[in-house]
């Protein structure tokens, strides 16, 4: 998964979830998804809160005109709100053409960076790399789960630190 996606859904989640929504749909995509605007109850755009509170990007493909999504992601960008917290955060148009295989880098066996208490894990997948006390340090899959000793090595081998680890 994306880094912040995880936050991303609980967002939503906790926003919409069993809760009465109405879509306004805008468009059909090339593989047939429906684009649109998302109503909550009280009228508000889950969109629009999305975007406001930095779990989304304004994808301007397919909403070129909305100022206020420009303004809303201009708006947490500046006050680095979620995802804009990280320096390194990717649109996710360009994270999914990255490549998913593991790269085959191996991680060096000494660093010149401080050494952390406990391994970095590290995600094959997404290249994003999660220490001890990160969020989602535990909920990386075994499948994609990569194990560095320190954060420098994890660096070394293609790998970011998650945008929600501090």
């Amino acid at each position: 998964m994306q880094a912040f996606g995880t936050q991303a859904r609980k967002f939503t989640s906790d926003a919409a979830f069993q809760q009465t929504v109405t879509v306004e749909v805008r468009a059909t995509d090339r593989y047939g998804r429906l684009v649109g605007e998302v109503r909550l109850l009280d009228g508000r755009s889950l969109n629009q809160e999305l975007v406001k509170a930095g779990m989304a990007w304004w994808y301007r493909q397919y909403a070129p005109k909305d100022t206020a999504l420009a303004q809303l992601e201009a708006d947490a960008r500046a006050a680095k709100r979620g995802l804009w917290a990280d320096a390194h955060s990717v649109p996710p148009w360009e994270w999914r053409k990255q490549p998913r295989e593991p790269s085959g880098a191996g991680a060096p066996s000494a660093s010149t960076a401080p050494a952390t208490d406990g391994l970095i894990v590290g995600n094959q997948r997404s290249r994003v790399y999660h220490w001890p006390g990160c969020t989602d340090y535990d909920k990386v899959s075994a499948k994609n789960r990569v194990t560095f000793p320190n954060r420098a090595a994890a660096e070394q081998a293609g790998y970011r630190p998650a945008g929600n680890c501090s």
